[in-house]
């Protein structure tokens, strides 16, 4: 998902942009500049940016997942031999490629306006406490706010904040994001349809 801006910011941006990223994109994004059709780099220049990239981050991988798994570091080694191998394979370079033809990121907000359209949505987020990336650990609270009143529109939404888990509640806490889950489901999703 890409940021999450407040209902102003987020308003604000699709009037300056003439619409959503999505309805710019289907009108020609960057028609207005001249851009061209995406044309794939030369397959040499592809393999020598994809070799210099994963010979810097190939070292870093361990360390990096360990500020990810806090709370269950001993997920770290497999996931890191899994991530090294992938990054091996010959056709990888090809995966970094690809990053070049994704189209402009969207903000969450429009996203969630497309699911929720009709109050027909419901949200869980579980977010990791320590999770580092999306801000830090310091922005988290923020940040699970703006994604519970991103959308006002849907019918339901909530947010289950698991401490020391980091990027990954699900893969390093299983059992705490399933019983999350099922809380939802069974309070948030089924309840009001039995009503």
């Amino acid at each position: 998902a890409g940021p999450v801006l407040s209902r102003v910011e987020y308003c604000a941006k699709v009037k300056a942009e003439g619409g959503t990223t999505l309805e710019n994109m289907r009108r020609g994004y960057g028609a207005e500049f001249g851009l061209q059709e995406y044309s794939p780099p030369p397959q040499w220049l592809v393999d020598g940016f994809a070799g210099l990239l994963f010979g810097i981050l190939q070292p870093l991988i361990e360390p990096i997942l360990k500020t990810l798994y806090p709370s269950n570091p001993e997920l770290v080694p497999e996931l890191a031999e899994g991530i090294l191998r992938d990054s091996k394979d010959p056709f990888a370079a090809n995966v970094i490629a690809s990053f070049s033809r994704l189209g402009p990121n969207r903000t969450s907000n429009e996203l969630f306006d497309l699911y929720a359209a009709g109050g027909r949505g419901h949200l869980l987020v579980c977010q990791g406490m320590a999770d580092k990336l999306g801000g830090g650990p310091d922005n988290q609270p923020r940040r699970v706010e703006g994604f519970t009143t991103i959308c006002p529109d849907l019918r339901s939404s909530r947010a289950t904040l698991l401490d020391r888990c980091g990027h990954c509640p699900h893969h390093e806490a299983p059992e705490l994001a399933a019983r999350a889950i099922r809380a939802w489901i069974e309070e948030d999703v089924m309840a009001p349809a039995r009503s």
